[in-house]
């Protein structure tokens, strides 16, 4: 069966003041509007804010409350990539048996091998991401939407998936993903979700815990996802919304002061109008002699002083709730990162020793390092050597060793070095546990432990439930249990970054910057790497070159 010409004739896509929540919970999305133009269009947002959902209103999977969505879910054609590698398209198998132009250009833009579709259990995950991608492309659907399309896969492989998706331009398509070099090179506008707090009716957006704690009052209200658009790429975005929350963060300082010096201002009129009342109550027990006294009732008497801080009371109390309105007007993040890992990252002291760790250079055959001449002798004893205070990223396509060689050097660390080695995938058995242990652990301890994943961007509360957690979850908490309770001298971390939103990428990120100590991290995101290392380590061919 051929696949259809591409015949599209959709502009875009709107939003309008829609409204979701799950059976028993809060809203989850609150009177949101946006629109999704013509062309590729990045969505990005924390964990747990809502994107599935959204994606799930969208392709009429999920009705919503309130709102509309236009046009309507059930008159378009979607198509949906979904994030999970295992998930088997529904066209595999239609798509295998199509020779068309258009199928054939797929085919290359990707690097789809002929036999692939009838292959599937043996492919790599990285072959399988870009099969479900392209099965999703040659839909022709006119709304499209990728879920994580860069999950596990190497550099070469992202380059290609952006090359084909550039060629998308006719689609409205929808990009999810924490991947920010990725978002740039192909999104021009880009959705940012955020949770922020709700004022019981104020009817706008407020600080959340930070807010609630204001004068030490609880402000009613919840939290809501809010969506906003901006049309340019994500960093750009990014930057737009942080100057605006630093404006909005100074808004909310001038209002709390406002509001303190105008309560200030109440009670001292309160205490002017019971110091008038005392002055007139006791007007009949006032000595005939005493002439002062006689002279100051008088006064209040002529000039109306009661009345004047009463009414002065009563102008105070407008400005006050008028101070309370503004204060209420102020949209500040709910959830922000804080910098008590970085402190904890600079108090760990690093190794005496010049070298922490070294992997023979035969670890996958022959080692070749870039600043020495590969002719001399030099070369041919040459050892993979670790500073005491080295931060080294290692790069290289899927399959090229760099897993083979952190394992390597987990095993060749110096003796009386204390490591820390965190791979890449952690067991369901491994997790539980180590929420077990954060739980036994001593008060002191345990608050430590969860203050660190709190700057991680995670939620404790949730920890302390006590059931198993996600893998980015898990990944932050047992980096956090070893940075408290072992304060190691060198860190090995395996794709730190796989299944972590932005917002706790760069909060690892700005941590690891700060760390005393030796690190060594693998990882597929160079933006990462260029913000925590400053020695690379590139795998190809069973060579290792260093920068």
């Amino acid at each position: 069966m051929s696949i259809s010409p591409v015949f599209r004739t959709l502009s875009g896509l709107r939003v309008s003041h829609l409204s979701f929540s799950y059976p028993g919970a809060d809203p989850l999305f609150e009177d949101i509007s946006f629109s999704l133009p013509r062309g590729w269009t990045a969505l990005v947002g924390d964990n747990g804010l809502g994107k599935t959902t959204l994606m799930n209103l969208l392709v009429g999977a999920l009705k919503p409350q309130q709102g509309t969505i236009s046009p309507a879910p059930e008159q378009l054609v979607s198509a949906t990539c979904a994030q999970n590698n295992t998930v088997i398209p529904d066209n595999l198998e239609e798509f295998g048996a199509d020779w068309s132009r258009s199928a054939l250009n797929l085919r290359d833009l990707l690097g789809i091998g002929d036999d692939w579709a009838y292959r599937w259990a043996e492919l790599s995950g990285g072959q399988r991401k870009r099969l479900q991608i392209v099965t999703t492309l040659a839909k022709n659907a006119d709304l499209v939407i990728i879920d994580e399309p860069t999950n596990h896969v190497d550099e070469e492989t992202k380059a290609q998936i952006i090359t084909a998706l550039q060629q998308q331009r006719d689609v409205v398509g929808l990009i999810i993903s924490h991947d920010r070099d990725f978002v740039d090179a192909l999104a021009d506008n880009t959705l940012i979700m955020t949770r922020e707090h709700v004022s019981a009716g104020a009817g706008s957006l407020g600080r959340g815990s930070q807010r609630r704690a204001v004068l030490g009052r609880a402000l009613p209200g919840h939290n809501v996802t809010v969506i906003r658009h901006y049309a340019c790429n994500f960093s750009e975005a990014q930057a737009q919304l942080r100057g605006q929350q630093l404006s909005n963060a100074g808004k909310l300082d001038q209002a709390q002061a406002q509001l303190k010096r105008l309560e200030n201002l109440k009670r001292d009129r309160q205490a002017q109008v019971a110091k008038i009342e005392k002055v007139k109550a006791s007007g009949s027990r006032i000595d005939r002699h005493d002439h002062d006294a006689i002279r100051r009732l008088q006064t209040a008497k002529m000039m109306g002083a009661d009345a004047w801080a009463s009414a002065g009371a009563h102008q105070v109390d407008a400005k006050l709730q008028a101070a309370q309105q503004a204060l209420s007007q102020v949209s500040v993040a709910a959830k922000r990162y804080d910098a008590q890992l970085e402190a904890l990252m600079c108090s760990i002291e690093p190794s005496s020793r010049a070298v922490v760790a070294s992997v023979e250079r035969d670890f996958l055959g022959d080692v070749f390092l870039g600043d020495v001449d590969q002719g001399s002798a030099a070369t041919k004893q040459a050892k993979l050597t670790v500073g005491a205070q080295e931060h080294i990223g290692i790069i290289g396509r899927n399959g090229a060793g760099k897993t083979t060689l952190l394992e390597q050097m987990n095993a060749a660390i110096s003796s009386g070095i204390s490591a820390y080695y965190l791979p890449q995938e952690i067991s369901e058995e491994e997790s539980q546990k180590s929420v077990n242990t954060v739980l036994d652990l001593p008060a002191e301890l345990k608050s430590q432990v969860l203050t660190a994943v709190a700057s991680l961007n995670a939620d404790p509360d949730k920890l302390l439930t006590g059931k198993a957690p996600s893998q980015g979850e898990v990944r932050k908490l047992l980096l956090c249990m070893a940075l408290v309770c072992d304060r190691p001298q060198l860190i090995l971390l395996d794709e730190p970054t796989n299944h972590l939103d932005i917002s706790s990428t760069e909060a690892l990120e700005q941590a690891l910057a700060a760390y005393r100590g030796a690190l060594v991290v693998v990882s597929h995101d160079h933006r990462f790497l260029r913000a925590c290392t400053t020695t690379t380590w590139t795998v190809r061919d069973g060579q290792v070159d260093v920068q």
